[in-house]
């Protein structure tokens, strides 16, 4: 009884599906196209929905005018970041003076931070061909040569101190006031205080108005990373110090502060040793393999040995017989090095370093 019953009602669907069809010919095909369009719809809705925050998340923090908006590229790193904190008369002002410059490294592998207040008025050596002058200087006179003032204080840090900036801030007392009306005196001896449960309400309006009041090249993903780094923070992780003249004069005094502080990274565990070699010519700049070798060792790696290139190089360049080491990956971003070189791949008609055979990794340098 039950089989006869499939049976008609089967039938009877059948029926009634060739009315319809009879009916409405091209019914299926439209909810076909029907259902495909919604389809389309959706995907593109979130293609759109997903690129907006992805913008939003990589472009420049700060709504100032001259911010770089194509620079997409993340700023707080894995391992360990280097933040240039720069106070200016007016930020308004291209040839404003520094006021004051502070230097903030993130050590995220081990939740703590380093905070170095840099004298503003010792003169230093200018990378770029420029004459010594001080760090109060830096921003106009960088800025009235293709108005590249953040750039030059970038290079000049690298120059002076052997470490590479990955971020900068650049405010006014102005801006600074504003923070300060907001959130209170900040103490930089416990930035996580800014993250109290009394402070949250007061975040919004915080972030808003550094937006601002500051030009960043800090997203709006590494705010959050920052934010998620200071939480698990406290006044027994942080380290203060103002540095005096003898940092700058002296570099053994500065890079033994911050080898000092330096946490176990990738490059130290992977204990290669690099090869130095000063590949500048007409003219010989002397001190540039020493000053290649600060860099290696305040990167937290080791160096071989130091030396003059026997062969002639054309730009900065690494040469490697393992392109996928740590070692090369940091010292490709620290000294902005686009040359990477098979060992194998060198010249073997003109006469080369014996140290290149001896390691995996060498570095020839140039120029500053």
């Amino acid at each position: 009884m039950p089989t006869k019953r499939r049976a008609y009602t089967s039938a009877l669907q059948k029926k009634v599906n060739r009315k319809i069809k009879k009916r409405y010919p091209n019914a299926r095909k439209k909810a076909r196209m029907v259902g495909l369009a919604v389809f389309s719809i959706l995907i593109s809705a979130t293609v759109i929905v997903s690129f907006s925050i992805y913008k939003f998340m990589t472009a420049p923090f700060s709504s100032a005018s001259n911010a770089d908006f194509t620079d997409t590229k993340r700023v707080f790193k894995d391992d360990f970041t280097n933040i240039i904190l720069i106070e200016l008369n007016d930020i308004d002002d291209k040839y404003s003076n520094v006021n004051k410059l502070t230097l903030v490294n993130f050590d995220r592998t081990n939740s703590r931070y380093f905070i170095y207040h840099i004298p503003v008025d010792v003169p230093v050596s200018y990378p770029l061909n420029y004459d010594p002058d001080t760090f109060s200087n830096m921003y106009k006179i960088g800025n009235a040569d293709q108005e590249r003032g953040i750039y030059l204080i970038k290079k000049t840090i690298l120059r002076n101190f052997a470490v590479k900036i990955d971020g900068y801030i650049v405010i006014d007392s102005n801006g600074y006031k504003k923070i300060d009306e907001i959130i209170g005196e900040i103490d930089e001896n416990d930035l996580s205080l800014v993250l109290r449960l009394k402070n949250t309400p007061k975040l919004p309006n915080l972030i808003m108005t550094f937006r601002e009041v500051a030009l960043t090249n800090l997203k709006a993903s590494d705010i959050y990373d920052i934010f998620e780094f200071l939480k698990n923070t406290s006044n027994t992780s942080s380290y203060v110090t103002t540095l005096n003249k003898y940092h700058l004069l002296d570099e053994t005094n500065w890079d033994n502060l911050w080898r000092e502080n330096l946490g176990i990274y990738s490059l130290h565990k992977e204990s290669v040793k690099v090869f130095i070699a000063n590949g500048s010519k007409d003219p010989k700049i002397a001190g540039l393999a020493s000053w290649g070798g600060r860099v290696v060792e305040n990167l937290g790696a080791d160096v071989l040995e130091l030396d003059n290139s026997y062969a002639d190089f054309n730009e900065n360049t690494i040469v490697t017989d393992d392109y996928t080491l740590n070692t090369v990956k940091k010292l490709s971003e620290t000294l902005e090095i686009k040359n990477i070189i098979h060992v194998n791949d060198l010249d073997k008609s003109a006469r080369q370093n014996p140290q290149f055979l001896r390691t995996p990794v060498s570095v020839v340098i140039t120029s500053w």
